[in-house]
């Protein structure tokens, strides 16, 4: 699902001769949302893998987390 955040920012952010998007205008009439969605892309991706990096990466172990009771 999160590989989607990039796309919808490229259809948000397109400014062409047939459509523009509510975020066209962020750049002073530049279409940013090919360079854009990549960024945005690869934040996501960036912040998925520090979050959650098991689900993203399996081969990768879980950080083990303190207890706040010791058992």
């Amino acid at each position: 699902m999160l590989a989607w955040v990039g796309s919808t920012f490229a259809v948000l952010a397109v400014d062409t001769d047939l459509v523009a998007g509510p975020l066209a205008d962020i750049a002073g009439g530049v279409d940013v949302s090919a360079l854009g969605s990549g960024a945005v892309a690869a934040l996501v991706c960036l912040t998925a893998v520090a979050v959650v990096p098991a689900r993203v990466d399996p081969q990768r172990p879980p950080r083990r987390v303190p207890a706040l009771v010791p058992a």
